[in-house]
């Protein structure tokens, strides 16, 4: 999250890869992943990461408040 943070959007990307890699259920790599496709506009991409995150973890606090509104 800090390459996110300070904009480092290829570092940021990589490492959530990298992270997913080693666990497909990792949640704040499936959120942020999310993040910053919505942030990027990639609106349908950011929507197959937040349900991904609820499909792992059905009480996400961040992404269930982020899909329901």
């Amino acid at each position: 999250m800090v390459n996110q943070k300070l904009k480092k959007i290829d570092l940021a990307y990589k490492s959530f890869e990298k992270a997913l890699a080693l666990d497909s259920k990792f949640c704040p790599a499936l959120f942020n992943l999310g993040m910053m496709k919505f942030e990027t506009n990639f609106y349908e991409q950011a929507i197959f990461y937040f349900n991904k995150t609820l499909e792992v973890d059905p009480n996400n606090y961040d992404c269930n408040l982020i899909t329901e509104t």
